[in-house]
């Protein structure tokens, strides 16, 4: 498992607040004694990878369903939901390091790169749109593009998770 390079450099705090501002408005638990305790956890786990000198924060989705998300500069948020089902501390340090490890692989920003591409060929198939016969419209041009780009990502996704879990369980 390669990480070229584990450091959070500017980019990567600025689209980590990006990311983490879109996650959190889903709504916030504020529940001091549980977020002091998942974040003693979690920076218990971050202590023991290479970003160990890094401030993670960690959050308290006020949402129901057993989720968790990390931004690219180390924001972590998990769901009352997930911590519903968690029954023990090691599950919670299982969860948190599964997150931190999206983290400290770069998985965001390494999607972010290469859904550039992405970015690129939304821009050709709007010319494209415009010069093609009426049978398809706009949108329905840029959806079947999106889903042939989820299609051809879907792989890369499973491996980003499995490779979260692996180091998250180590």
């Amino acid at each position: 498992i390669e990480n070229p390079d584990p450091a959070i450099n500017s980019y990567l705090e600025k689209m980590g607040f990006a990311v983490a501002a879109q996650i959190a408005g889903q709504g916030l638990e504020h529940d001091v004694k549980k977020l002091k305790y998942v974040n003693m956890v979690g920076n218990l786990v971050v202590e023991n990878t290479p970003l160990y000198y890094h401030s993670f924060k960690f959050y308290i989705l006020a949402d129901s369903r057993p989720v968790a998300y990390a931004a690219p500069n180390g924001m972590i948020f998990v769901s009352r939901g997930l911590l519903d089902i968690i029954r023990n501390e090691a599950e919670l340090a299982c969860v948190l390091g599964h997150e931190i490890s999206h983290v400290v692989q770069q998985h965001g920003y390494a999607e972010i790169m290469k859904r550039s591409t992405q970015i690129a060929a939304e821009d050709a198939f709007e010319e494209l749109a415009a010069e093609s016969p009426a049978e398809f419209s706009d949108s329905e041009l840029e959806q079947m593009a999106f889903q042939m780009f989820e299609a051809a990502t879907s792989r890369r996704q499973t491996a980003y998770e499995l490779e979260a879990d692996m180091l998250g369980v180590i």
